[in-house]
């Protein structure tokens, strides 16, 4: 708002020696020398741009009542804007957030089991979680006698979980879970399990739960029965989309002479259940469970 003439416009209007702030015509205000918004950044060496107005350097001058969009930008941090309809002059502050991570990177992985971990997340925003519960471990029995005693069980596969979280910076406890071990026996010693996988987790935010052993009752009655899989993960922070919520796979059991697979991993070989053969006899441990954490974004 201001005073032209002719097709130019006048500046700054003066009464003797002394700049006029405002003319007004009545209660509408007529002409104005401007007023001035200066936007303070840290880090200190952050650019600002504005989208009008009279710039230097960090400060613009404007008409009253302007509507004044900022954009503060550093390599190495979020860039930020924002919008100020300016009345009078004023100063903001501006902090940027420093970017440590890239789009879609990849932040940790692990597939050995029972290692932990602390996961310090340095930005707040979008992550990207995988895990996979432990695998149970397969059992055998055979006993070479008159009526050839032997059976087989196959330990269960871990759950798996994939969604994407929402989550604040902050140190977060891990955990991967380790394969259960397996069982054999040539005697008729009772009942057998093997072991259970454990669950892989991010403390206060997903656990995938490990496969249970498979189990052998080793007798002249023997019996067999497949380890269950993993229970389904739980979930303990607000997730913004869940891709796969899964429990796992159940072994597979023979009383009988024979070869038994575990149950199948859901996520490649991670978590998958150890397999059982009457033949030696023979059984294998579960196998690892696995963690992935991928940032995605703001």
């Amino acid at each position: 708002m201001g005073i032209t003439v002719g097709n130019s416009a006048i500046g700054e209007v003066y009464y003797g020696n002394s700049a006029i702030g405002e003319i007004y015509y009545g209660s509408t205000l007529v002409y104005s020398s401007g007023v001035k918004l200066t936007v303070n950044t840290f880090p200190a060496n952050a650019a600002v741009n504005f989208s009008t107005g009279k710039v230097n350097g960090k400060t613009v001058k404007v008409k009253k009542g302007t509507a004044v969009t900022y954009t503060v930008y550093l390599s190495g941090y979020y860039t930020q804007s924002g919008t100020i309809s300016v009345t009078a002059n004023q100063e903001i502050n501006i902090v940027l957030e420093q970017q440590f991570y890239s789009d879609n990177q990849l932040l940790y992985e692990c597939g050995t089991g029972g290692y932990s971990a602390t996961l310090y997340l340095m930005t707040t925003g979008r992550y990207h979680i995988i895990a996979v519960g432990g695998g149970g471990g397969g059992a055998a029995f055979y006993k070479y006698t008159m009526s050839r005693d032997e059976c087989a069980a196959g330990g269960g596969s871990g759950s798996y979980f994939s969604g994407i979280f929402y989550l604040p910076t902050g140190a977060y406890e891990s955990y991967v879970g380790g394969g259960g071990g397996a069982v054999t026996t040539d005697t008729t010693s009772g009942a057998n399990t093997a072991g259970a996988g454990n669950s892989t987790y991010i403390n206060n935010v997903v656990a995938a739960h490990g496969g249970q052993g498979g189990y052998i009752y080793a007798s002249t009655h023997e019996q067999a029965v497949g380890g269950a899989g993993g229970a389904l993960p739980d979930v303990s922070s607000a997730a913004i989309s869940i891709e796969a919520r899964q429990v796992g796979y159940t072994g597979g059991a023979v009383a009988d002479v024979g070869t038994v697979n575990g149950g199948a991993g859901l996520y490649g070989p991670w978590g998958a259940g150890g397999g059982a053969s009457t033949s030696g006899p023979t059984a294998y441990a579960g196998n690892p469970g696995y963690l992935r954490v991928i940032f995605l974004g703001k």
